[in-house]
């Protein structure tokens, strides 16, 4: 039997596999990637694995606020296995013809408690450099219109 990828909306259920597939994603190597950013080693707890189960945490909170608030999510699933092994998030504006507002900030974001190791200054400066390229690139309005009705 051969096997392939199924794509499906995700569901609550998947949210520890999809915070697992962005944590491994954005881990990057010794002293790199997102990861290094948002969860330096000045902060690290003593343990890789205290350091894996706060950034889980974080990220499992961050998935299933996301899939709660409706915002689309779809996996690809193993049909051989049936494990999600990627998936797609994103933010849709709440209201398309009038949506000024910028999605929630990693450091301001409501619901989603923050590990001690996670630098909320380490990632202002990495999501105000987001928005200088975004406005570079787009101008003024950004992502605003980038949604259709």
């Amino acid at each position: 039997m051969s096997s392939g990828l199924i794509l499906r909306p995700g569901t609550e259920a998947d949210g520890v596999a999809i915070a697992d597939i962005g944590r491994r994603a954005f881990r990057g190597g010794v002293g790199g990637g997102a990861n290094s950013i948002v969860f330096p080693d000045e902060l690290a707890p003593a343990t890789q694995e205290e350091a894996i189960e706060q950034d889980m945490s974080w990220r499992v909170a961050r998935k299933l606020g996301r899939i709660r608030r409706g915002e689309p999510t779809i996996v690809a699933v193993d049909s051989a296995t049936n494990q999600v092994v990627g998936f797609a998030q994103w933010e849709q504006p709440a209201a398309l013809s009038t949506a000024t507002e910028k999605s929630p900030s990693m450091v301001t974001e409501p619901g989603t408690p923050k590990p001690p190791s996670f630098s909320k200054e380490r990632v202002q400066k990495l999501e105000d450099a987001m928005d200088a390229v975004t406005e570079k690139a787009l101008g003024e309005k950004g992502y605003k219109d980038m949604w259709c009705k």
